[in-house]
């Protein structure tokens, strides 16, 4: 089967951080600004309410009270305070009696974002920084797919919901205990996955076998692999419920639906995979020892992903800032242009190729444009592309026009490119180079200094 990509997804219109410049006054004092704002799928009022932050440090702090809001359908916003709060790291959010986990980081060097998730009159789910606020108004905005609701159970017996996984990133893999072929495979996928990711990050398998699958089944199947994550089981029509919103089908002895997929940690899927995954040609013996003829077969034939781009998936989704080393062919791609021209990655072989991930309402990327453009025309061997990723394209036409870029405009509708590369928040930059390795790539708003690294290492 062909991968199916199920990425972070942007929506229409522009995120606009209203008065930064008087929101974000002269910080003194050891403080730092944070500006609250509040987002919701659809138009929804807010009652308002103490705001308390919480640190490991020293507990909890009352920082105002909230006034009733009205708040916009994303990927509006509605600012309801800015506020000077002192420096350090804040894990929880509190709004009246509502407790939601956070991560946020006050640090003085600027204005900190942090953005309530409305649902039902209430706080759903908190954003802390630039990356994490792009990410939620995507999520808001309806372009992600949220696992589904799901109270199943796991080999020892004890219930599973979504809930339990609120603030826990999760790789999800379908399977079933009788399956001779692929499924092992995702098992040996896993393994992998364990050894390299933290232990915070949950790893799950799913039935899609509810006839066969009991709990002394998963139990008898954990027992011969040797795993030690959770799989999870239910009579059909829980199976049904939790398989069918992601376009999978409840399996039989031998007929396969293939799936793996990474969940952030507001419960949303930011990327999905289906067919043989590249194992390395290999698996444990107790697994290699469950695969008949066809599975040997697909295991010496897998369809071009594996651990790799999985664990980018993973680390895209932790959303963290900063360079990554490259390494390895950059993906080919084609793709239509805002003028309509049309543009191949191979056209630009032979030059070193800079593409940078972005979208409308994206508020670091409405920032360094200007730069990047600058960088660019200083640069005249240089192929600048602008991918404009899953972008209502009259909004995109608008913002180029805004900022008169005259870089190629790349549009990826359906979030393709980005899924390929990885992308799994706005902006990021992929820095390509002449012989069309990747040297690197830098997650999040770019500098002067950062682009001139990076493009004197790609010649």
């Amino acid at each position: 089967m062909r991968r199916r990509l199920t990425w972070l997804a942007v929506s229409t219109g522009v995120l606009l951080f209203v008065g930064w410049a008087w929101l974000a006054p002269s910080l003194g004092g050891g403080g730092g600004e944070v500006l609250v704002m509040a987002s919701a799928r659809g138009a929804e009022s807010l009652p308002g309410g103490s705001l308390d932050l919480h640190s490991r440090a020293g507990g909890w702090s009352t920082l105002t009270t909230l006034g009733r809001a009205s708040v916009p359908a994303a990927p509006e916003t509605r600012n309801l305070t800015s506020i000077r709060v002192a420096l350090g790291d804040y894990d929880s959010v509190r709004i009246g009696n509502q407790v939601l986990v956070a991560n946020l980081k006050v640090s003085g060097s600027g204005l900190e974002p942090l953005l309530l998730a409305i649902a039902d009159g209430r706080p759903v789910a908190v954003y802390a920084g630039n990356d994490q606020v792009t990410l939620g108004l995507g999520e808001l905005s309806g372009r992600f797919q949220p696992l589904p609701d799901f109270d199943l159970i796991d080999q020892a017996g004890r219930p599973l919901k979504r809930a339990d996984l609120a603030g826990r990133q999760a790789v999800v893999a379908a399977f079933h205990t009788t399956c001779r072929e692929t499924c092992p495979l995702y098992t040996g996928l896993l393994f992998q996955l364990r050894r390299k990711l933290p232990a915070a990050v949950g790893l799950y398998e799913v039935s899609t076998d509810p006839a066969n699958d009991s709990v002394a089944a998963l139990q008898a199947y954990a027992r011969v692999t040797g795993l030690d994550w959770k799989l999870l089981t239910g009579d059909s029509g829980r199976l049904q419920a939790f398989w069918t919103p992601l376009g999978v089908q409840l399996s039989g002895a031998q007929s396969h639906s293939d799936f793996v997929g990474v969940v952030d940690a507001h419960g949303y899927l930011l990327q999905t995979w289906t067919g043989v995954p590249d194992v390395g040609g290999s698996l444990p013996a107790p697994l290699q020892g469950l695969l008949d003829q066809e599975g040997r077969r697909e295991l010496q034939h897998p369809q071009g992903w594996g651990p790799a781009q999985v664990l980018d998936a993973v680390r895209a989704a932790g959303l963290s800032q900063g360079s990554e080393v490259g390494g390895g062919q950059a993906a080919a791609f084609s793709a239509p242009t805002l003028d309509g021209r049309g543009f191949s990655l191979a056209s630009a072989a032979g030059s070193p190729v800079l593409v940078n991930f972005w979208a409308t309402y994206c508020e670091p990327c409405k920032r360094e444009m200007p730069l990047i453009e600058a960088v660019a025309r200083g640069n005249p061997t240089l192929k600048v592309v602008l991918v404009d990723e899953r972008d209502d394209t009259a909004r995109a036409r608008a913002f180029v026009k805004q900022l008169r870029l005259s870089s190629t405009v790349v549009l990826d509708p359906d979030g393709q490119i980005g899924g390929v590369y990885g992308v799994a928040s706005y902006p990021v930059t992929v820095f390509i180079r002449a012989d069309g390795t990747i040297e690197g790539r830098y997650i999040g708003e770019t500098n002067q200094q950062i682009l001139s690294d990076h493009i004197a290492a790609i010649g």
